[in-house]
């Protein structure tokens, strides 16, 4: 999944319009960048007792993920990744199935 598309300056002359054309930019990739943009949500994904190595398809290192809609009681944490660029290592204590937000 894509993120949003950044602001791309054009050339002007006028150093008003730069200045303005600055002031945008800097606001909308305050917003644009954040990583709840760029993120996924993993539906239903089946965790077994032990680690559970979860592609994530973001296209970049995951920073952090959630868990949530768990099908019964489990704790999980987060496990040693192989390859952050590609894996997600969720480690549970019982077999259960969630959803995943990965951003």
């Amino acid at each position: 999944m894509a993120g949003p598309k950044r602001f791309r300056k054009v050339q002007l002359t006028d150093r008003g319009a730069q200045l303005l054309q600055e002031s945008v930019k800097a606001s909308l990739d305050s917003v644009t960048g954040h990583p709840l943009l760029n993120s996924k949500i993993i539906a239903q994904v089946p965790l077994a007792i032990g680690s559970n190595l979860v592609s994530h398809g973001l296209g970049r290192a995951y920073l952090s993920w959630f868990a949530g809609n768990l099908s019964g009681p489990a704790r999980l944490s987060y496990g040693v990744s192989p390859d952050k660029t590609t894996i997600v290592n969720v480690v549970s204590d019982a077999n259960v199935s969630a959803d995943l937000l990965v951003l």
